[in-house]
């Protein structure tokens, strides 16, 4: 069974309301894991669950912005290997086949924008 989205957003949606419901969500799921994290239970579970977390909000985002079929989001560091600490960053590279022009510029800055926002660093 998929999961639903982390987000639910109808129709268009401005960058703004995603970051604050994804925002919300980031720190709900944080608190969570942290709870969990002081009852005993498994570190590697934990971090596990945080990375697969972010990458839900990570494809919904991706996807809902439209990014162009050839660009590519790849996981790397820590949070490519699956193991996100609660406060880690997130270390992402965006690969393209060639130099963004103007409009895939503005659609990246919109992207890392809005992670930004989402309290994801």
């Amino acid at each position: 069974m998929t999961p639903g989205p982390l987000v639910s957003m109808s129709g268009e949606f401005s960058t703004q309301e995603f970051s604050a419901v994804a925002r919300t969500l980031l720190r709900e799921h944080r608190q969570r894991l942290a709870t969990r994290f002081n009852e005993g239970g498994p570190v590697h579970q934990a971090l596990a669950r945080r990375s697969e977390t972010v990458d839900r909000l990570l494809t919904e985002l991706w996807s809902s912005l439209r990014m162009p079929a050839d660009a590519v989001l790849v996981a790397v560091g820590g949070y490519g290997r699956g193991l996100l600490f609660p406060f880690s960053d997130i270390d992402l590279l965006i690969l393209l086949p060639a130099v963004a022009d103007e409009a895939g510029e503005r659609l990246i800055e919109q992207f890392v924008g809005c992670l930004w926002d989402c309290g994801l660093e």
